[in-house]
């Protein structure tokens, strides 16, 4: 829950001991490492509940998991034109276009 706010903290922090290129390195490894554990540690985000996926073995499968490639296989989920037009037809109902 902190990720958006630590980069921040740690680079104010830092800003005050070394000069703003080294701030900009520490930085971009920092965020370099938080890609590189969400790639290595989390599993796909659209999860089925009806037909649950098997876990990852090889670093293959892991790859297929984490690209999509394996979500995509499963023939139960919808197709990627019935999300977009249920995400546009949400953007356009009364409630929500107005306020924008």
């Amino acid at each position: 829950m902190g990720g958006p706010y630590l980069g921040s903290f740690v680079s104010a922090w830092l800003i005050q001991a070394i000069n703003w290129q080294a701030d900009y390195g520490v930085l971009a490894a920092f965020y370099a490492f938080s890609t590189l554990l969400v790639v290595f540690l989390v599993d796909e985000t659209l999860y089925d509940r009806h037909h649950p996926q098997p876990k990852a073995r090889g670093l293959k499968e892991r790859v297929l998991l984490i690209l999509g490639v394996t979500g995509w296989r499963v023939k139960t989920r919808p197709t990627i034109w019935t999300i977009t037009k249920h995400t546009l037809l949400l953007g356009f109902r009364p409630q929500i276009l107005l306020p924008c």
